[in-house]
Protein backbone atom coordinates (compact mmCIF):
# COMPACT_ATOMS: atom_id res chain seq x y z
CA UNK A 1 0.00 0.00 0.00
CA UNK A 2 0.99 3.56 -1.04
CA UNK A 3 1.16 6.73 0.85
CA UNK A 4 -1.53 7.68 -1.81
CA UNK A 5 -3.28 4.46 -1.25
CA UNK A 6 -3.79 5.15 2.91
CA UNK A 7 -5.16 8.86 2.22
CA UNK A 8 -7.70 7.85 -0.56
CA UNK A 9 -8.97 5.04 1.52
CA UNK A 10 -9.69 7.60 4.74
CA UNK A 11 -11.87 9.56 2.04
CA UNK A 12 -9.08 12.16 0.44
CA UNK A 13 -8.70 11.55 -3.12
CA UNK A 14 -7.18 14.67 -3.71
CA UNK A 15 -4.30 14.70 -1.01
CA UNK A 16 -4.60 10.55 -2.17
CA UNK A 17 -3.35 12.02 -5.94
CA UNK A 18 -1.03 14.28 -4.74
CA UNK A 19 0.31 12.02 -1.67
CA UNK A 20 1.53 9.49 -4.89
CA UNK A 21 4.53 11.88 -6.13
CA UNK A 22 4.63 13.71 -2.73
CA UNK A 23 8.96 13.57 -1.50
CA UNK A 24 7.99 10.75 1.49
CA UNK A 25 9.75 7.51 1.94
CA UNK A 26 8.12 4.03 2.27
CA UNK A 27 11.57 1.72 3.24
CA UNK A 28 14.04 2.61 5.55
CA UNK A 29 11.79 4.43 8.20
CA UNK A 30 13.32 3.86 11.74
CA UNK A 31 11.46 2.22 14.01
CA UNK A 32 9.49 3.35 16.89
CA UNK A 33 8.46 0.92 19.82
CA UNK A 34 6.04 3.52 20.93
CA UNK A 35 3.98 2.50 17.91
CA UNK A 36 4.24 -0.82 19.09
CA UNK A 37 2.37 -0.97 22.83
CA UNK A 38 0.24 -3.74 23.01
CA UNK A 39 -3.70 -3.54 23.13
CA UNK A 40 -5.02 -1.49 25.94
CA UNK A 41 -6.51 -3.46 28.92
CA UNK A 42 -8.26 -0.16 30.92
CA UNK A 43 -9.10 2.88 30.38
CA UNK A 44 -5.96 4.15 31.88
CA UNK A 45 -3.87 2.19 29.83
CA UNK A 46 -5.86 3.12 26.44
CA UNK A 47 -5.60 6.70 27.61
CA UNK A 48 -1.66 6.49 28.02
CA UNK A 49 -1.34 4.89 24.26
CA UNK A 50 -2.94 7.51 22.72
CA UNK A 51 -0.57 10.29 24.63
CA UNK A 52 1.39 8.74 21.52
CA UNK A 53 -0.33 7.48 19.30
CA UNK A 54 -3.14 9.75 19.22
CA UNK A 55 -7.28 9.01 18.96
CA UNK A 56 -6.40 6.14 16.70
CA UNK A 57 -9.58 3.77 16.01
CA UNK A 58 -7.80 0.68 17.46
CA UNK A 59 -7.46 2.68 20.66
CA UNK A 60 -11.20 4.30 20.25
CA UNK A 61 -12.32 1.14 19.67
CA UNK A 62 -10.92 -0.24 23.13
CA UNK A 63 -12.60 2.71 24.98
CA UNK A 64 -15.96 2.90 23.44
CA UNK A 65 -16.69 -0.97 23.74
CA UNK A 66 -16.50 -2.13 19.95
CA UNK A 67 -15.22 -5.61 18.88
CA UNK A 68 -15.66 -6.70 22.55
CA UNK A 69 -17.76 -9.30 23.61
CA UNK A 70 -19.91 -7.38 25.80
CA UNK A 71 -19.98 -3.72 23.34
CA UNK A 72 -19.86 -1.84 27.07
CA UNK A 73 -17.95 1.13 26.72
CA UNK A 74 -14.77 1.15 29.76
CA UNK A 75 -15.55 3.36 32.63
CA UNK A 76 -16.13 6.81 33.08
CA UNK A 77 -16.74 6.38 29.46
CA UNK A 78 -19.76 4.22 29.93
CA UNK A 79 -21.48 7.27 31.34
CA UNK A 80 -23.42 9.09 28.52
CA UNK A 81 -22.14 12.67 29.09
CA UNK A 82 -18.42 11.73 29.78
CA UNK A 83 -18.50 9.32 26.67
CA UNK A 84 -20.16 11.73 24.30
CA UNK A 85 -17.96 14.41 24.94
CA UNK A 86 -15.20 12.06 24.04
CA UNK A 87 -16.70 10.68 21.32
CA UNK A 88 -17.14 14.32 20.12
CA UNK A 89 -13.75 14.57 20.43
CA UNK A 90 -12.56 11.83 18.79
CA UNK A 91 -14.60 12.20 15.86
CA UNK A 92 -12.66 15.76 15.45
CA UNK A 93 -9.13 13.83 15.43
CA UNK A 94 -9.50 10.88 13.36
CA UNK A 95 -10.31 9.75 10.16
CA UNK A 96 -11.64 6.52 9.79
CA UNK A 97 -11.65 3.83 6.71
CA UNK A 98 -15.18 1.87 5.23
CA UNK A 99 -13.29 -0.84 7.59
CA UNK A 100 -13.42 1.25 10.65
CA UNK A 101 -17.25 3.03 10.09
CA UNK A 102 -19.20 0.33 12.97
CA UNK A 103 -16.68 2.46 14.84
CA UNK A 104 -17.47 6.23 13.87
CA UNK A 105 -21.37 5.04 13.95
CA UNK A 106 -20.88 4.37 17.91
CA UNK A 107 -19.02 7.20 18.18
CA UNK A 108 -21.84 9.19 16.58
CA UNK A 109 -24.50 7.46 17.91
CA UNK A 110 -22.74 8.13 21.50
CA UNK A 111 -22.71 12.05 20.97
CA UNK A 112 -26.04 12.13 19.99
CA UNK A 113 -27.67 10.33 22.56
CA UNK A 114 -26.31 12.81 24.99
CA UNK A 115 -27.91 15.74 23.03
CA UNK A 116 -24.87 17.42 22.49
CA UNK A 117 -24.86 20.79 20.44
CA UNK A 118 -22.52 21.49 17.71
CA UNK A 119 -20.58 23.88 20.21
CA UNK A 120 -20.10 22.61 23.31
CA UNK A 121 -19.74 25.49 26.22
CA UNK A 122 -19.07 25.21 29.93
CA UNK A 123 -22.91 26.59 30.80
CA UNK A 124 -24.66 23.50 28.78
CA UNK A 125 -22.37 20.73 30.32
CA UNK A 126 -23.21 22.08 33.66
CA UNK A 127 -26.76 21.71 32.78
CA UNK A 128 -26.32 18.62 31.96
CA UNK A 129 -24.81 17.42 34.66
CA UNK A 130 -27.70 18.23 36.92
CA UNK A 131 -29.29 15.25 35.35
CA UNK A 132 -27.21 12.52 36.57
CA UNK A 133 -28.40 11.71 40.12
CA UNK A 134 -25.35 11.03 42.16
CA UNK A 135 -26.11 8.31 45.33
CA UNK A 136 -23.76 8.99 48.43
CA UNK A 137 -22.08 5.71 48.35
CA UNK A 138 -20.70 7.52 44.88
CA UNK A 139 -19.22 10.69 46.76
CA UNK A 140 -17.77 8.50 49.37
CA UNK A 141 -16.15 6.48 46.73
CA UNK A 142 -14.57 9.15 44.93
CA UNK A 143 -13.32 10.93 47.89
CA UNK A 144 -11.55 7.55 48.67
CA UNK A 145 -10.58 7.02 44.77
CA UNK A 146 -10.41 9.96 42.61
CA UNK A 147 -9.00 8.75 39.75
CA UNK A 148 -11.31 8.06 36.63
CA UNK A 149 -14.13 9.22 38.77
CA UNK A 150 -17.03 10.45 35.97
CA UNK A 151 -18.02 14.36 35.26
CA UNK A 152 -21.11 14.37 37.26
CA UNK A 153 -19.34 12.59 39.91
CA UNK A 154 -16.65 15.07 40.81
CA UNK A 155 -19.08 18.05 39.89
CA UNK A 156 -21.28 16.49 43.19
CA UNK A 157 -18.40 16.37 45.07
CA UNK A 158 -17.24 20.32 44.33
CA UNK A 159 -20.30 21.08 45.38
CA UNK A 160 -21.20 18.77 48.67
CA UNK A 161 -17.69 18.24 49.71
CA UNK A 162 -15.05 20.63 49.17
CA UNK A 163 -14.63 21.18 53.25
CA UNK A 164 -13.49 17.75 53.68
CA UNK A 165 -10.18 17.14 54.09
CA UNK A 166 -9.73 14.65 51.82
CA UNK A 167 -10.67 17.16 49.02
CA UNK A 168 -7.22 18.88 48.05
CA UNK A 169 -6.29 15.10 47.15
CA UNK A 170 -9.62 14.69 45.30
CA UNK A 171 -8.83 18.18 43.67
CA UNK A 172 -4.77 16.52 42.97
CA UNK A 173 -5.97 13.31 41.14
CA UNK A 174 -8.93 15.34 39.04
CA UNK A 175 -6.41 17.78 37.61
CA UNK A 176 -4.25 14.50 36.52
CA UNK A 177 -7.14 12.99 35.16
CA UNK A 178 -7.57 16.26 32.84
CA UNK A 179 -3.99 16.29 32.04
CA UNK A 180 -3.91 12.59 31.00
CA UNK A 181 -7.60 13.40 28.62
CA UNK A 182 -6.06 16.61 26.77
CA UNK A 183 -2.62 14.78 26.40
CA UNK A 184 -5.02 11.69 24.78
CA UNK A 185 -6.40 14.56 22.35
CA UNK A 186 -9.99 14.69 24.74
CA UNK A 187 -9.32 17.96 25.54
CA UNK A 188 -13.56 19.21 25.83
CA UNK A 189 -13.84 16.11 28.35
CA UNK A 190 -10.75 17.16 30.30
CA UNK A 191 -11.92 20.86 30.18
CA UNK A 192 -15.10 19.51 31.79
CA UNK A 193 -13.33 17.94 34.52
CA UNK A 194 -11.91 21.20 35.66
CA UNK A 195 -14.95 23.21 34.97
CA UNK A 196 -16.81 20.60 37.21
CA UNK A 197 -14.57 21.60 40.22
CA UNK A 198 -16.44 25.25 40.44
CA UNK A 199 -15.59 27.45 42.80
CA UNK A 200 -13.76 24.93 44.71
CA UNK A 201 -11.46 24.67 42.06
CA UNK A 202 -7.48 25.81 43.35
CA UNK A 203 -5.17 28.32 41.96
CA UNK A 204 -3.33 25.38 40.32
CA UNK A 205 -6.71 24.06 38.65
CA UNK A 206 -7.18 27.05 37.09
CA UNK A 207 -4.01 27.92 35.67
CA UNK A 208 -4.33 24.20 34.16
CA UNK A 209 -7.86 25.11 33.03
CA UNK A 210 -6.71 28.22 31.19
CA UNK A 211 -3.34 26.14 29.73
CA UNK A 212 -5.59 23.85 28.19
CA UNK A 213 -8.02 26.07 26.52
CA UNK A 214 -5.49 27.87 25.13
CA UNK A 215 -3.42 24.58 24.01
CA UNK A 216 -6.84 23.69 21.87
CA UNK A 217 -8.41 26.84 20.51
CA UNK A 218 -11.34 26.57 23.04
CA UNK A 219 -11.45 30.51 24.82
CA UNK A 220 -15.04 29.79 25.67
CA UNK A 221 -13.12 27.15 28.54
CA UNK A 222 -11.19 30.13 29.58
CA UNK A 223 -12.13 30.30 33.76
CA UNK A 224 -14.69 33.12 34.81
CA UNK A 225 -13.10 33.42 37.84
CA UNK A 226 -9.54 34.71 39.16
CA UNK A 227 -7.23 33.29 41.35
CA UNK A 228 -7.07 33.73 44.50
CA UNK A 229 -3.64 34.87 44.78
CA UNK A 230 -2.94 38.24 43.09
CA UNK A 231 0.37 37.19 41.64
CA UNK A 232 -0.84 33.95 40.36
CA UNK A 233 -3.76 35.67 38.65
CA UNK A 234 -1.76 38.49 36.95
CA UNK A 235 0.57 35.58 35.64
CA UNK A 236 -2.88 33.98 34.45
CA UNK A 237 -3.29 37.20 32.43
CA UNK A 238 -0.58 37.25 31.20
CA UNK A 239 -0.19 33.98 30.08
CA UNK A 240 -3.64 34.56 27.84
CA UNK A 241 -2.38 37.96 26.45
CA UNK A 242 0.57 36.62 25.29
CA UNK A 243 -0.40 33.15 23.73
CA UNK A 244 -3.29 34.46 22.11
CA UNK A 245 -1.36 36.93 20.52
CA UNK A 246 1.10 34.55 19.45
CA UNK A 247 -1.89 32.50 17.94
CA UNK A 248 -3.28 34.72 15.63
CA UNK A 249 0.14 36.26 14.89
CA UNK A 250 0.45 39.40 16.54
CA UNK A 251 3.88 39.09 17.18
CA UNK A 252 4.41 42.52 18.33
CA UNK A 253 1.59 42.25 20.64
CA UNK A 254 2.76 39.42 23.26
CA UNK A 255 6.10 41.12 22.93
CA UNK A 256 4.26 44.26 24.22
CA UNK A 257 2.37 41.91 26.73
CA UNK A 258 6.32 40.41 27.56
CA UNK A 259 7.39 43.63 28.05
CA UNK A 260 4.67 44.65 30.80
CA UNK A 261 5.20 41.24 32.16
CA UNK A 262 8.98 42.45 32.64
CA UNK A 263 8.68 45.68 33.98
CA UNK A 264 6.76 43.63 36.80
CA UNK A 265 7.99 41.38 39.82
CA UNK A 266 10.64 39.27 38.47
CA UNK A 267 9.05 36.38 40.32
CA UNK A 268 6.26 36.28 37.58
CA UNK A 269 8.61 35.80 34.60
CA UNK A 270 9.43 32.62 36.61
CA UNK A 271 5.93 30.54 35.83
CA UNK A 272 6.87 27.67 33.87
CA UNK A 273 3.72 28.46 31.45
CA UNK A 274 5.41 31.90 30.90
CA UNK A 275 8.85 30.64 30.75
CA UNK A 276 7.42 28.08 27.60
CA UNK A 277 5.35 31.30 25.83
CA UNK A 278 8.72 33.68 25.93
CA UNK A 279 10.64 30.57 24.28
CA UNK A 280 7.81 30.24 21.95
CA UNK A 281 7.79 33.94 21.00
CA UNK A 282 11.90 34.24 20.67
CA UNK A 283 11.47 31.26 18.04
CA UNK A 284 8.84 32.78 16.39
CA UNK A 285 11.10 36.17 16.26
CA UNK A 286 14.61 34.07 15.39
CA UNK A 287 15.90 35.12 18.84
CA UNK A 288 18.04 33.26 21.23
CA UNK A 289 16.58 32.20 24.53
CA UNK A 290 18.13 30.87 27.03
CA UNK A 291 16.33 27.36 27.46
CA UNK A 292 17.06 26.36 31.39
CA UNK A 293 14.08 27.08 33.74
CA UNK A 294 12.19 25.41 30.70
CA UNK A 295 14.23 21.81 30.77
CA UNK A 296 13.78 22.25 34.50
CA UNK A 297 10.08 22.31 34.23
CA UNK A 298 9.81 19.54 31.54
CA UNK A 299 11.98 17.54 34.35
CA UNK A 300 8.96 17.98 36.14
CA UNK A 301 6.43 17.65 33.81
CA UNK A 302 7.21 15.15 31.27
CA UNK A 303 4.65 14.72 28.96
CA UNK A 304 3.89 18.72 28.92
CA UNK A 305 3.08 19.61 25.41
CA UNK A 306 3.10 23.14 25.25
CA UNK A 307 6.84 23.42 26.88
CA UNK A 308 8.04 21.03 24.11
CA UNK A 309 6.58 22.65 21.51
CA UNK A 310 8.27 25.74 23.08
CA UNK A 311 11.31 24.03 23.32
CA UNK A 312 11.51 22.43 20.34
CA UNK A 313 10.35 25.41 18.00
CA UNK A 314 13.48 26.79 19.62
CA UNK A 315 15.68 23.90 18.91
CA UNK A 316 14.15 24.45 15.09
CA UNK A 317 14.98 27.65 14.77
CA UNK A 318 19.07 27.16 15.45
CA UNK A 319 19.07 25.24 12.20
CA UNK A 320 21.61 22.92 12.98
CA UNK A 321 22.08 19.18 13.93
CA UNK A 322 20.35 18.94 16.47
CA UNK A 323 16.64 19.82 14.89
CA UNK A 324 16.22 16.65 13.44
CA UNK A 325 16.46 14.58 17.06
CA UNK A 326 14.73 17.87 18.07
CA UNK A 327 11.30 17.15 15.94
CA UNK A 328 11.74 13.39 16.68
CA UNK A 329 11.86 13.50 20.80
CA UNK A 330 8.90 15.65 20.22
CA UNK A 331 6.72 13.33 18.46
CA UNK A 332 7.99 10.53 21.26
CA UNK A 333 7.17 12.49 24.07
CA UNK A 334 3.76 14.17 23.36
CA UNK A 335 2.56 12.71 19.77
CA UNK A 336 2.86 13.64 16.17
CA UNK A 337 -0.50 15.51 15.58
CA UNK A 338 0.60 18.85 16.13
CA UNK A 339 -0.07 21.17 12.98
CA UNK A 340 2.09 23.94 14.14
CA UNK A 341 5.07 22.18 14.93
CA UNK A 342 4.37 20.12 11.13
CA UNK A 343 4.50 23.77 9.67
CA UNK A 344 7.79 25.43 11.27
CA UNK A 345 9.87 21.72 11.04
CA UNK A 346 8.88 22.04 6.97
CA UNK A 347 8.99 26.02 7.08
CA UNK A 348 12.53 26.26 9.06
CA UNK A 349 14.38 23.50 8.27
CA UNK A 350 16.44 24.23 4.80
CA UNK A 351 16.61 21.83 1.75
CA UNK A 352 19.19 19.04 2.31
CA UNK A 353 19.94 16.97 5.26
CA UNK A 354 17.66 18.41 7.76
CA UNK A 355 14.91 18.55 6.04
CA UNK A 356 14.95 15.08 4.56
CA UNK A 357 15.57 13.86 7.93
CA UNK A 358 11.78 15.96 9.05
CA UNK A 359 10.17 14.16 5.86
CA UNK A 360 11.32 10.67 7.28
CA UNK A 361 10.20 11.12 10.13
CA UNK A 362 6.81 12.88 8.57
CA UNK A 363 6.93 9.64 6.26
CA UNK A 364 7.07 6.82 9.67
CA UNK A 365 4.20 9.10 10.93
CA UNK A 366 2.25 8.75 7.90
CA UNK A 367 2.79 5.00 7.23
CA UNK A 368 1.56 4.14 11.05
CA UNK A 369 -1.05 6.07 12.19
CA UNK A 370 -2.46 7.36 9.15
CA UNK A 371 -5.62 8.19 10.74
CA UNK A 372 -4.21 11.16 12.18
CA UNK A 373 -5.43 14.17 10.55
CA UNK A 374 -2.25 16.88 11.61
CA UNK A 375 -0.53 14.09 9.83
CA UNK A 376 -1.80 14.68 6.81
CA UNK A 377 -2.42 18.44 6.97
CA UNK A 378 1.54 18.40 6.67
CA UNK A 379 2.06 16.62 3.75
CA UNK A 380 -0.44 18.80 2.28
CA UNK A 381 1.75 21.31 3.25
CA UNK A 382 4.40 20.13 1.02
CA UNK A 383 1.99 20.78 -2.08
CA UNK A 384 2.28 23.77 -4.28
CA UNK A 385 -1.31 24.58 -3.27
CA UNK A 386 -2.07 23.59 0.01
CA UNK A 387 -5.57 24.80 0.53
CA UNK A 388 -7.83 22.75 -1.65
CA UNK A 389 -6.21 19.55 -0.04
CA UNK A 390 -6.25 21.40 3.49
CA UNK A 391 -10.31 21.82 3.19
CA UNK A 392 -10.75 18.52 1.59
CA UNK A 393 -9.12 17.35 5.51
CA UNK A 394 -11.56 18.95 7.04
CA UNK A 395 -14.44 17.94 5.12
CA UNK A 396 -14.06 14.34 5.93
CA UNK A 397 -13.58 15.23 9.81
CA UNK A 398 -17.30 17.10 9.48
CA UNK A 399 -19.11 13.77 7.67
CA UNK A 400 -21.52 12.34 9.94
Amino acid sequence: MSFGDLARARGLPLLGAFADDAPLTWDGLARDPTLELGDPHDAAWALRLMARQGPSPPLLAALFGVNQKTGAALPPFDEPLDGALAAADALGGALFTDEELPLRARLVATRAAAGLPAAVDPAWVRGACTWRRVLDVELDRALAHPAGAPLAVVAAVAARAHASTRFAAFCDDVMADAEALATARLPTLALALLDALGDAASDEALLLRTELALDHSAPAWLPDRACADPARERARQALVAMRTAIARGALDDADAAECALAAEARPLLDEPRLVAASCELAALRGRFHALGPLHTALNERLGWRYGHLARTSIDLRRDDDLAPAALDGFIVHVGGDDDALWARALAWLPAGPLRDAALRTLSREARHLPSHPSVWRAVALLAPDPAPLLDEIDAALRRT
